[in-house]
Parts: structure tokens; sequence; C-alpha cells
């Protein structure tokens, strides 16, 4: 969490002392790829979220609090997001950061690809970010219209998976 401390020094911050990424053109970013067994956990995001509204994703979060550790941030969005029962997830692995250039919102993001893996399915309950939440099969995530770099994290989240 240092290099992203250094990274953002120099951005603004909400009065609670997260960073605000508003404006900014580098982000440091988790997306979490949630899987029971075969299937994945995604969600529709919602039209009033600051990027991609309307697409098909993982949960995501801006990296915006480095007090704390990537592994809370990704629980808090889970919580935030999803509702999600923390207590049944089996694992949690977080990637080495990748970065996704995007020209067209003239962004670059530092994406921590996050996949966490439950022992079962729940019934996920959606916050404003997200419209919808559905669980899919794996193996047709590939095939689907997804946000952009999304399908990048999911390949990368998955190559975390145990056997």
């Amino acid at each position: 969490m240092q290099n992203i401390a250094e990274a953002t020094k120099e951005y603004p911050r909400f009065a609670d002392g997260r960073i605000d990424y508003t404006n900014e053109r580098v982000c440091f970013v988790l997306n979490c790829v949630v899987v029971s067994g075969d299937n994945v956990l995604l969600t529709e995001r919602g039209p009033d979220v600051i990027a991609y509204p309307n697409t098909i994703n993982g949960i995501s979060g801006f990296i915006d609090d480095t007090s704390k550790k990537l592994e809370e941030i990704a629980k808090q969005e889970l919580v935030e997001e999803l509702h999600a029962p923390l207590e049944a997830i089996r694992k949690l692995t977080i990637s080495k950061p990748f970065v996704q250039h995007d020209d067209k919102i003239n962004r670059e993001w530092h994406v921590y690809a996050v996949l966490v893996e439950f022992e079962d399915e729940f019934v996920p309950q959606t916050n404003w970010e997200n419209k919808t939440a559905k669980w899919y099969q794996l193996e047709k995530v590939p095939h689907m219209e997804l946000m952009r770099g999304f399908l990048e994290t999911f390949r990368t989240a998955l190559r975390l998976k145990s056997s």
C-alpha cells in the first residue's frame, strides 16, 4: 500500500480522508471475481457510477484508503455491493497489479484482481452501484459483453484459483 500512498499523495481527498479519484487519470482499483464451484457472480453496473455504467463486471472499487490492507478493502466492497456473507469465504487471493489503459476516458487503471472463493453460492443484494447481480457458469464469461478490461481481470483472477 505504500506505493499507492506515495503515488496518490498529491491527489485530492474527501472530507473523511479517502482519496478522490474523480478527476485523476491514474487510478488504483481492485476488482473481485467471486466464484463458487464452476460459477461466478457478476454485476451489471448502475447508471450513476463514475466509469463504465450499465456494463457487466465483477465487484470493483477504488483503493481509496491506504491505511487499510487490500484484503480489508475487498471485503468491504463485497459487503457494500452484495451484502456477501464474509464468513462463507473459503479463500481470498490477490494478484500482483497490472495496468490497463483506456484512452477513450483518459484513464490508466492499476488493477489488483481479487479471487474470492465462496463455499456456496449466496443470494446477492445489490446497492446503488449495481442494477443486478447474478451467478453465471465460468465457461460462459469469455463470450459475454463485459466491462472494458474485465476479461483480463477475470482471467488473471482465475489463474489464482485453488484446485
